[in-house]
């Protein structure tokens, strides 16, 4: 089979193929194990060539990505996949990375938890986890932080922000606070102590409505 087009894009390099399929490489691993258009290709060779180059190159990228931005081991490995790096050289990397604690999806949890919990409640933090790929369990110890007390103080604030300047209603105030609290992922409980700490009216049953 050959290779019928190189198109380059930033850091990756997509090869077209004779057969009609593509191929995402690194730049890095195009450096060390160079192709070019025309030239005769075979994707599992040249891969087991390129093996140790593959492996170092995505442990450097890696290592760069995360003295720029903190990601879980999902978004890693997902990011590294993305940008052309065999799924292997991708779980190398994510390995030696945990080995070095450079790398720790608890860590990580634990400084989302203590960063969002004055803004949002355990559902809203929850979901975050969930989309950074954190698995449930370590979810879940880190959300053990955000005891009751912790959660009505974050709410409570909330709620005071929210009310200053708003209906002079309290029943119309209290249930927009209350769908406010809601969507920033506070249980019911937590709502009605803080609504009602705030100045608000705690009798309204219908906080469900959106504003």
């Amino acid at each position: 089979m050959k290779i019928e087009r190189v198109e380059r894009k930033g850091s990756t390099v997509r090869l077209c193929l004779q057969d009609g399929s593509t191929l995402s490489l690194p730049r890095a691993v195009l450096r060390e194990h160079p192709l070019r258009e025309g030239q005769s290709f075979d994707p599992e060779s040249y891969l087991q060539a390129a093996e140790p180059t593959m492996n170092k190159a995505a442990l450097e990228r890696a290592v760069w990505w995360l003295s720029k931005k903190d990601m879980s081991e999902r978004q890693l490995r997902e990011k590294l996949t993305g940008s052309g790096f065999t799924p292997e050289s991708a779980w190398r990397a994510c390995d030696r990375l945990k080995e070095g604690r450079y790398l720790d999806d608890a860590r990580l949890s634990e400084n989302i938890v203590r960063q969002r919990m004055k803004t949002g409640g355990p559902r809203k933090i929850a979901a975050l986890l969930r989309q950074k790929g954190i698995e449930e369990e370590t979810a879940r110890e880190a959300l053990a932080a955000m005891d009751d007390d912790a959660q009505l103080r974050s709410a409570l604030e909330l709620a005071r922000r929210y009310l200053r300047g708003k209906s002079p209603d309290p029943r119309e105030a209290a249930r927009r606070c209350g769908a406010y609290l809601a969507r920033r992922g506070f249980g019911w409980d937590v709502i009605r102590a803080a609504v009602s700490q705030a100045g608000g009216n705690d009798e309204e049953e219908d906080w469900g409505a959106e504003e």
